[in-house]
């Protein structure tokens, strides 16, 4: 009879198929096991990676915050500086406004004429200045307006609403002067 078919060759083929199976399946899980260790290192580097890009994208988020608030602050700071330098620049161009409006006074005054008053109001609701003037006589006061217009004539101003009539000033009799000092321009559009 042939072997696989004796009563001998199964009892001792049975529990070395066993082992076989055992040492198969142990083999099989031992294999499982370290290819499962090492999906899981691979996943714990890519957690670490991916928590260290995590901590790195909260470090930049937090740095482009600070810089946000830093740019607030420079703008703010960069916004007064600019309203500070324009506030400057108007303030120059107004001493050489008025530098040159007295020069032009200085100019056009004589012995005849004394001034009483040189007042500017709101220059949003009228830009220029108001003059009051006293002269000798209504001769002196013409030639007194005359002069003042050729001389404001040179920085672009002129005079309007001229106004002469007789008038106390310092306790003497004369003529007041009445008049407005205003850029070329808004004589122009008034006229």
């Amino acid at each position: 009879p042939p072997f696989w078919r004796s009563k001998q060759f199964w009892l001792k083929a049975t529990p070395t198929a066993i082992i076989v199976l055992m040492l198969s399946y142990l083999a099989y899980l031992y294999l499982a096991t370290l290819s499962e260790r090492q999906r899981l290192e691979d996943l714990e580097q890519q957690f670490a990676d991916r928590s260290a890009l995590k901590s790195q994208a909260s470090a930049i988020t937090t740095q482009l915050e600070l810089y946000r608030q830093q740019e607030t602050q420079l703008n703010a700071e960069l916004l007064t500086l600019n309203q500070t330098n324009t506030a400057l620049n108007e303030l120059n161009a107004r001493q050489k406004l008025v530098r040159k409006l007295l020069q032009a006074l200085e100019k056009s005054v004589d012995d005849e004429v004394l001034i009483n008053a040189l007042t500017e109001p709101d220059s949003r609701l009228s830009p220029g200045f108001q003059l009051q003037a006293w002269a000798v006589t209504s001769e002196a006061a013409s030639a007194f307006n005359k002069r003042l217009a050729g001389h404001l004539s040179d920085f672009n101003y002129d005079t309007i609403d001229d106004d002469i009539h007789n008038g106390r000033a310092r306790g003497m009799n004369g003529y007041l002067i009445d008049l407005w000092i205003v850029p070329a321009s808004v004589d122009e559009l008034e006229g």
